[in-house]
């Protein structure tokens, strides 16, 4: 009797973590850019700067907090 419950318990929590987990893979394909692939606007030298400025902004707030959880690791090496 007590087998059957912890089976059934187990059971339930692997569906709850899995409906989680697709619905956080939902939420995140949602908030991507529809089009990561779509070329730079170079329609003026204006406009092709303030992309690569943009770029460049993205990559280095991205680069910034996986230098910052690397250093409060307390780790040799990163993580993958």
């Amino acid at each position: 009797m007590a087998g059957n419950a912890v089976g059934r318990l187990a059971k339930c929590l692997g569906l709850t973590v899995l409906a989680g987990l697709l619905f956080g893979f939902l939420c995140a394909a949602e908030a991507a850019d529809p089009n990561p692939l779509s070329p730079a606007d170079t329609s003026s030298p204006r406009a092709t700067l303030q992309g690569f400025i943009g770029t460049v902004d993205d990559i280095y707030a991205a680069m910034t907090a996986v230098f910052q959880e690397y250093a409060e690791s307390n780790q040799l090496y990163m993580t993958a």
